[in-house]
């Protein structure tokens, strides 16, 4: 009874995607949310002033400012509705680090201070380096984790500001950060069956951008753009895009409108299916 179970359901998802998707995505895995947030216990000792770990709590955010202005460095768990609901806009200069698996990247970019930093790791190996660099020199920062959804194969260690290359292209400019790294690195495998040849690069950093211009040289070589974002608003991809737009150099070259490639459902982000269809419609 479950092989004729399974067998249906494969049949309803081949139906579903169609016989093209069916033969791009047939071994692409599908992953679930799952929110783990990283041990910080191996690197607390490297500190460089006495550090408060705060867990989840109500006013959670607003606490973490009163322990900074305290001269503490506190490292709070939170959720992107706290950090809309908190003062931080009015503490630019507050040195704190939030720390949360949310998905409303886009929210927390908006509602938050240019001075706060924003890093978006895709493994929990890139997730430790991240905080190591924020521990030894204090600032307001917010580390976006990937929770269940990160990367099998550890990225380049991060660096402010940073962009690392994943993969060489020609034909489109692939953005991807914290949980969409991976399915977007499945999507690059999958499309290159198509001679379809993505310049695939995982952003450390959302605030500030891009700041050693690999997105800007790549978008000179591609001409196209696509961006995958784990919120189905595409609220994140939206402001990278605005971000880049202050840059004629970065855009100026483009010969399509970038393409924002959203998540059909709140709880993951877009599947390596969604992302083939997306680059697929922009040649």
């Amino acid at each position: 009874t479950a092989a004729i179970e399974a067998d249906a359901r494969q049949e309803v998802e081949r139906d579903r995607r169609g016989a093209y998707l069916t033969s791009l995505v047939a071994d692409a895995p599908l992953r679930h949310p799952h929110r783990q947030l990283t041990d910080l216990a191996a690197i607390l000792p490297r500190a460089a002033r006495p550090v408060m770990p705060l867990r989840p709590a109500p006013g959670i955010v607003n606490k973490a400012i009163g322990a900074a202005v305290a001269g503490i460095l506190p490292v709070a768990e939170t959720t992107a509705a706290d950090v809309r609901a908190s003062l931080l806009m009015s503490y630019p200069s507050a040195e704190l680090i939030l720390r949360t698996t949310d998905i409303e990247t886009g929210g927390i970019l908006s509602c938050t201070s240019d001075k706060t930093e924003i890093w978006t790791p895709a493994c929990h190996a890139e997730a430790q380096e991240a905080y190591a660099t924020l521990l030894s020199r204090p600032r307001q920062a917010i580390v976006i984790e990937p929770g269940a959804e990160a990367a099998e194969a550890p990225t380049p260690p991060p660096s402010r500001g940073g962009a690392a290359k994943l993969t060489e292209g020609e034909d489109v400019t692939l953005l991807s950060f914290g949980p969409t790294t991976q399915p977007a690195a499945d999507a690059v495998k999958l499309l290159a069956r198509q001679n379809t040849r993505v310049e695939h690069i995982h952003l450390h950093t959302l605030r500030p951008l891009d700041s050693d211009g690999a997105v800007t040289a790549s978008l000179r070589k591609t001409k196209r753009l696509a961006i995958v974002d784990a919120d189905p608003t595409g609220l994140t991809a939206r402001l990278i895009v605005a971000e880049l737009a202050l840059r004629p150099d970065a855009m100026r070259h483009l010969m399509t409108p970038p393409n924002i490639i959203r998540p059909q459902s709140g709880l993951r982000p877009a599947e390596p299916h969604d992302i083939c269809v997306g680059i697929s419609a922009m040649l």
